[in-house]
């Protein structure tokens, strides 16, 4: 492979960086509402039945999950329009919801650990997901590039 070849190929990936860390950050929310989903099924379930609480513990990781992807595309557009106080302000968000999944992040470990596995297993991959979409959305913010003004 000749370095022009090398350069062009690192080129082609630096144009779709962007879309693989949402796509990334994406996966993640995901990820982080399954064992939402997972946790509040088990909390509602003496309140709501079986049925009733999968749904509700759906539509809560739902909420929950679209927020921090809402958030972290407001945060990229504004820093990419220069209203960086509004950016902040997203991020500030996010990190509120980061904080919230990482308490969260002990009782599902909790919840799931038995013989096997100490909580700590558990916990520790929660909170490895929930810091890398925080890291991908810092991280997109700093990538994406300013907004042209007309």
């Amino acid at each position: 492979m000749t370095t022009t070849n090398l350069v062009n190929l690192v080129n082609q990936f630096t144009r779709i960086a962007p879309s693989l860390l949402l796509g990334i950050a994406a996966l993640t929310f995901l990820g982080v509402g399954i064992f939402h989903t997972n946790f509040y099924t088990a909390v509602f379930v003496s309140r709501f039945g079986e049925v009733g609480a999968l749904c509700f513990a759906i539509f809560l990781a739902i909420i929950h999950e679209f927020t921090r992807f809402a958030l972290l595309v407001a945060s990229i557009r504004d820093f990419s329009d220069d209203k960086a106080a509004n950016g902040w302000l997203g991020l500030l968000g996010s990190v509120a919801l980061v904080a919230y999944d990482i308490k969260i992040s002990s009782y599902v470990a909790d919840l799931w650990a038995n013989d096997s596995f100490s909580p700590g297993v558990y916990s520790s991959t929660i909170i490895f997901l929930i810091l890398l979409g925080l890291l991908l959305e810092v991280r997109l913010v700093l990538t994406m590039p300013k907004a042209a003004t007309t």
